[in-house]
């Protein structure tokens, strides 16, 4: 009787790392506790004022 041995034929590829993106602030929605949505940059004075004004989403600076 043969004995059989376990033989790996793959190839070697090693793991690929993401970084991830980092988050200067976001626009924070339905209260204290509601959504956030976070960007990689900050918008302009003009258009954080006029979602404020229009849309009641406030600026958060800052990580998360």
């Amino acid at each position: 009787m043969k004995k059989e041995t376990s033989t790996n034929n793959y190839n070697y590829v090693p793991m690929a790392t993401i970084q991830t993106p980092t988050f200067v602030g976001g626009y924070r929605f339905g209260g204290e506790y509601g959504l956030k949505v976070n960007f990689t940059f900050k918008p302009n004075l003009f258009h954080r004022t006029m979602m404020k004004l229009c849309l009641g989403w406030e600026w958060i600076d800052g990580k998360i």
